[in-house]
């Protein structure tokens, strides 16, 4: 499989859109929010059918997170499963990544929340 670039909407640091085009018309993408100085949103992260299971999304996330982290900001998100795939399959996904409940609800169910200081720890051991 060929290495697709990861294109971002800003040259360093946070950004809030971080894609991977895969062909025409087909892209995988991840969108957030800034909130503030400390904390972001991730709106929503997508890779479109036929191309899941190719490690897109986490990819994606790694860019994501690895740029929260170098800025101390915290990141948070709503999982919300679609096109089959079972809910808590996807709050497995979103805790290898260091994402915990953070006891809050949103509109779909629980919120996740990954802190920029626990994130730096797990790089420190």
């Amino acid at each position: 499989m060929k290495l697709r670039p990861l294109e971002r909407d800003t040259p360093a640091g946070l950004g809030e859109d971080y894609s991977i085009r895969l062909g025409k018309g087909e892209i995988a993408r991840i969108k957030l929010e800034r909130l503030n100085d400390h904390d972001a949103w991730i709106d929503w992260v997508f890779v479109p059918p036929s191309h899941r299971g190719e490690g897109l999304a986490g990819r994606l996330m790694n860019a994501v997170l690895a740029d929260a982290d170098q800025e101390g900001v915290n990141v948070s998100l709503e999982p919300r499963a679609c096109a089959g795939l079972a809910q808590a399959k996807l709050e497995a996904w979103y805790h290898a990544f260091g994402f915990r409940d953070s006891g809050r609800r949103g509109d779909f169910g629980p919120i996740f929340v990954r802190h920029a200081a626990v994130a730096a720890q797990r790089l420190a051991a």
